[in-house]
């Protein structure tokens, strides 16, 4: 895997490379007596081409292969597949620079070694979450802010140590991580600095910088305390390709909900088109300051410009933008509307009389105070420019949910012509959750609604790892082509490369104006199609059951056997 010395690798990054729990790679080690011992003994870092080459032996069971693995699949393969697949151990961003060839893969592991040794120089001082924090500042401030660099880096060597840091240094960092810098001028004043700068320096600084940001983010995304819940590289790019390919280069993209800036900078690129010449602007919204500031240091260090609102945006209070061409976001899921403040200094007042609120925030009605699904869409129509268009990722209930209030704006919005179609994409695409997600393409409503397309892409994709899904370009590119097929009015028959459908307002009213794809699509189909694929399933599920019946006098006894053991060591 690494020509250039080993690539070491922790328990928990192996067991997510072969698709296994962390136990399990604690009994690999302790019951198997050649098994690799670390290479780093003291952070009990192993070497991932010997623990490959141990793995190679060993065959991933019938029982635990993904639908796409053949018989015989050793977990070296498993390992070696998702390297290829993933990078660096999790789906490389659609905005960072093309993932391929050996020069890529050996930036890549440069720049995980660095920081790997930056964090290990922090540990003890801060929490990982907040020495992961601290470095993304830094790798910020030495890519964008060179003379603050320089002069945090006097401080750290002087006798006193990083104290009294100057004020355009501070204002680069989180005042919760100034305030404890003094850390870094402690044993080695150097240790993380030194690492931060490595990355920040040779012709390809740029590349190194995404690649470090990326890697970090990917870090503070598996700590759920820290609300950094990215959207999934691969779903963007879906998105991004269905909306931005036929606009005007000088549009106006915002995105209400921006996260870490994932939407923003793809929107970016595809606009660019390998051209800077373009006028478009883009826009956005964080959910809150710290993830304001971190999505627009991630943005700028992609090399995209972006105008990023100092305050949340919540659904319900519109900012003081101009209309947007495209809104492209992935709000919150299923959340409780936010409390709507007073001028300053008064107290909250209730749902649903909210003051500052636009007479357009919701043309539909008000949606229940439990669930802000309804509101982000209201949010989202009343942002669009005439013929305007919008993406916004939902949790799939919000396309069939059966309360009144829901329903009634539901039904309200597609009357209107403000849902174009729906896309049902699988479960399993968020690294933190694995339901299922459907894209609602919405534009400024045309006040009627003759016709909508949905497409059931949740058999698309395959399993990354035990628990996560990726589409795969071959996936995205047929939901493309169907949408596209429709949007020059091509008949959509058999023999699509998605499951899709065009079906008319009448039969959309029939079904109360659920919008849930797989029920439309279904319905689409050849009964006795359906019905014959319905029984082979059924047949296999019998197979199935039947060599499941004829393992169980065998585990039986294996586990009176084992029970047995267990007596002898109770007393």
């Amino acid at each position: 895997m690494s020509k250039e010395g080993p690539t070491l690798v922790s328990r928990a990054q192996l067991a997510r490379y072969a698709g296994v729990s962390r136990a399990a790679v604690t009994n690999w080690r302790k019951r198997g007596p050649d098994f690799p011992e670390p290479a780093d003994a003291e952070r009990e870092l192993f070497d991932l081409d010997q623990v490959a080459d141990w793995l190679s032996s060993r065959a991933v069971p019938v029982n635990a292969r993904q639908p796409h693995e053949p018989t015989g699949t050793t977990y070296a393969d498993r390992v070696r597949a998702s390297i290829r697949a993933q990078g660096t151990g999790e789906p490389l961003p659609s905005s960072a620079p093309d993932a391929g060839g050996e020069g890529f893969d050996k930036t890549v592991r440069e720049v995980e070694r660095l920081l790997w040794h930056a964090l290990d120089g922090l540990r003890g001082y801060f929490p990982p979450s907040e020495s992961c924090y601290l470095l993304l500042d830094l790798l910020y401030m030495h890519a964008e802010h060179t003379d603050a660099w320089r002069e945090l880096l006097l401080h750290i060597e002087s006798p006193s140590g990083p104290t009294d840091l100057p004020d355009d240094v501070t204002a680069l960092l989180r005042p919760r991580l100034s305030l404890s810098l003094d850390a870094l001028g402690k044993k080695d004043p150097y240790r993380a600095l030194r690492n931060i700068a490595l990355i920040g320096s040779g012709d390809d600084r740029t590349e190194k910088l995404v690649i470090a940001f990326d890697l970090l983010l990917s870090i503070l995304e598996e700590d759920r305390s820290t609300g950094i819940l990215r959207t999934p590289d691969s779903l963007v790019e879906a998105v991004v390709g269905l909306l931005v390919t036929d606009t005007a280069p000088s549009a106006h993209v915002h995105d209400p909900f921006c996260r870490t800036g994932e939407f923003l900078i793809a929107a970016d690129k595809r606009l660019r088109n390998g051209s800077s010449a373009t006028s478009h602007r883009l826009s956005g919204a964080g959910g809150h300051t710290d993830q304001t500031r971190t999505a627009g240091m991630n943005l700028r260090i992609h090399g995209v410009e972006a105008d990023l609102l100092t305050e949340a945006v919540e659904p319900g209070l519109l900012p003081d933008l101009s209309p947007a061409d495209l809104v492209i976001t992935n709000p919150p899921f299923n959340a409780r509307l936010p409390t709507v403040f007073g001028p300053p200094g008064s107290p909250p007042l209730d749902w649903p009389t909210p003051v500052r609120r636009d007479e357009r925030c919701f043309p539909y009605g008000l949606p229940p105070e439990s669930n802000a699904n309804f509101a982000w869409l209201q949010h989202v129509v009343t942002m669009l420019a005439p013929n305007g268009r919008a993406g916004v990722l939902m949790p799939t209930n919000a396309a069939f949910s059966d309360h009144p209030d829901e329903r009634r704006i539901r039904s309200a919005m597609v009357e209107d012509g403000a849902v174009e179609a729906v896309v049902a994409f699988p479960s399993q695409l968020f690294p933190t959750t694995g339901i299922p997600v459907s894209l609602w393409l919405l534009r400024s409503p045309a006040g009627r609604c003759s016709e909508m397309l949905f497409i059931d892409a949740g058999d698309l994709g395959s399993m990354a790892s035990r628990t996560r899904r990726v589409l795969l370009p071959p996936d995205i590119d047929a939901v493309h082509a169907v949408y596209r097929s429709w949007k020059r009015g091509e008949a959509l028959g058999n023999g699509l490369p998605a499951p899709g459908r065009a079906v008319g307002i009448d039969e959309i009213r029939n079904r109360d104006h659920s919008l849930h794809p797989p029920s439309y699509v279904t319905a689409g189909h050849d009964p006795e199609g359906a019905g014959a694929q319905a029984a082979e399933r059924f047949n296999q599920l019998t197979r199935r059951l039947s060599a499941l019946e004829g393992q169980v006098p065998e585990t039986d006894s294996r586990v009176r056997h084992l029970l047995k053991e267990v007596h002898r060591w109770i007393p």
